[in-house]
């Protein structure tokens, strides 16, 4: 939020989910709502993307909304997830179009 203010930035922020259900609605608006109390002096637009293949949801989304830098958070992940989901961090980063920064993420 401090960047987006520092060069006067629109903040998007992006959820992809497979599926639209109740769980992805309430994940979806719960993220938004704890957001909007945390930044309630910034202006954040929120968007949910309905996709099955993330690179496509991205590409997409990015054709929709050009955006000057893509910003990913990126979790550390058990050798079981390693295993069994795809790194969407480093998919995109061999087909991003546009710069991309990626912040590591707190495990709590």
């Amino acid at each position: 939020m401090d960047w987006a203010d520092t060069f006067d930035s629109t903040l998007r922020v992006l959820h992809i989910a497979e599926q639209r259900d109740f769980t992805t609605d309430i994940r979806f608006r719960g993220f938004k709502d704890l957001v909007e109390e945390k930044a309630q002096d910034h202006t954040i637009e929120f968007d949910l993307v309905i996709q099955k293949q993330f690179l496509t949801g991205v590409a997409d989304y990015l054709t929709e909304y050009p955006v000057g830098l893509f910003v990913l958070v990126r979790y550390k992940k058990n050798m079981l997830e390693k295993l069994l989901s795809p790194d969407h961090t480093k998919q995109l980063s061999y087909h991003a179009k546009v710069p991309m920064l990626v912040l590591v993420g707190d495990d709590d």
